[in-house]
């Protein structure tokens, strides 16, 4: 999976996955989920659980 935004005007951020889980096990960082993160991206987080801080 990628993050792309367009370009700096339209750019993507504040993305936040939580209780992410792929194949069964819990994710909890961008190397977990195979995310890779690319221009005009910022504020991406993963939460091993919903609604924690």
């Amino acid at each position: 999976m990628s993050l792309s935004g367009f370009d700096a005007e339209y750019g993507i951020s504040g993305v936040v996955f939580e209780a992410l889980r792929l194949n069964g096990k819990t994710i909890s960082d961008a190397t977990g989920a195979n995310l890779v993160v690319k221009k005009y991206v910022g504020e991406v987080q993963i939460k091993e659980e919903a609604g924690k801080d």
